[in-house]
């Protein structure tokens, strides 16, 4: 057993070794190689279920312990990897109140980072793929926000429409990009969301499951939403088919700050 284990090991580093190239020094690879190679399904781009990504993650994390060891590495990128859930699981999505609520509250107590919010709720774009992002990859006048390959979580080049809603919500203030100390006010913003939603823990990527779901209903099209999201279609199938009501998806889509605002005031 332990022998066809450590054989196991091996395969699968070769292929990680393969993916990220076999020239590439230890300490140069990154939480986004691996988070990479773990979502596209190695060098053959397999379709993995959850259980064979966290088996592999912690394949990588034994490893990268190891280079420590050996004084290849400072630190281990493994350490960064957001948690894989092994368990089948229904998202969490925030209901329209709740999307309402969110908004009214980041506008007026969080302005800084409403465009970060608008970007997670409205576009599905994930936040770790926010703070890279650039002006110029807002390209208003095209309707749209291309992600370069090496701003994105799976290292593939996608672009996102910008929906009315969003960009009304967009030109409420100026904002510059990428946003100082943007990971510090976002944490002191959801500290703040969550206490608003009365929340104990914040859902995890609940913007961004609340963006696939309503907009997989309202589209009924789940080759423009993965390819928007940077998810594969199995994935919006196995996840996000009919978590919503068209009626809620629609009134979605059409949370607009003049009638939101309105009714805060």
């Amino acid at each position: 057993m332990i022998k066809s284990g450590a054989a196991t090991c091996s395969t699968f580093l070769r292929n990680f070794r393969d993916y990220v190239g076999s020239t590439k020094l230890v300490a140069l690879i990154t939480v986004e190689h691996i988070e990479s190679f773990l979502n596209t399904g190695g060098v053959k781009k397999k379709d993995w279920e959850s259980v064979t990504r966290d088996n592999y993650s912690q394949v990588i994390h034994t490893f990268f312990n190891w280079c420590i060891r050996k004084d290849y590495v400072k630190e281990n990128p493994c350490s960064k990897l957001e948690e894989i859930n092994v368990d089948p699981f229904d998202p969490s999505i925030l209901s329209v109140d709740e999307c309402i609520k969110l908004l009214n509250f980041c506008y007026y107590n969080h302005p800084e980072v409403l465009p970060l919010l608008v970007f997670n709720l409205f576009l599905g774009i994930r936040p770790s793929e926010c703070m890279r992002l650039r002006k110029p990859d807002v390209r208003c006048k095209d309707n749209e926000v291309v992600l370069p390959a090496k701003k994105t979580k799976t290292q593939r080049r996608r672009f996102v429409t910008i929906s009315d809603n969003a960009r009304a919500w967009l030109e409420l203030t100026e904002f510059e990009l990428p946003l100082i100390n943007a990971n510090h006010k976002w944490d002191d913003f959801l500290r703040g969301a969550k206490k608003l939603l009365n929340y104990k823990k914040w859902p995890h990527d609940c913007l961004r499951h609340s963006y696939c779901s309503y907009g997989l209903r309202y589209y009924e099209d789940s080759a423009k939403i993965s390819l928007q999201a940077g998810n594969t279609e199995s994935v919006m199938h196995k996840h996000y088919i009919r978590m919503v009501e068209m009626d809620d998806a629609k009134e979605f889509w059409n949370i607009f700050p003049k009638e939101v605002l309105k009714k805060a005031a």
